[in-house]
């Protein structure tokens, strides 16, 4: 978590997290999303499935301090 928001952090390897997936066209869509997530992230390589197929890609994994439990906070939404 950073503040109130989910972020994706280290895992296990084979660990699943579902989400969404962004087709980023253009050098200069990604440096505008690199921009955005300014430097509490780092760009890493990940294997993405959608609908069943398996692509290579890219995720903003966070390397800031951390924040709330994601558990104490699925339990707020509830």
């Amino acid at each position: 978590m950073w503040g109130l928001y989910p972020a994706l952090v280290d895992g296990e390897e084979g660990d699943i997290v579902r989400g969404w997936a962004y087709l980023v066209e253009s050098r200069e869509h990604e440096d505008r999303l690199r921009f955005y997530e300014t430097n509490k992230y780092e760009v890493v390589r990940c294997e993405i499935w959608i609908e069943g197929s398996r692509i290579s890609g890219l995720a903003f994994r966070f390397c800031g301090k951390r924040g709330l439990d994601v558990k104490l906070w699925l339990c707020c939404l509830n």
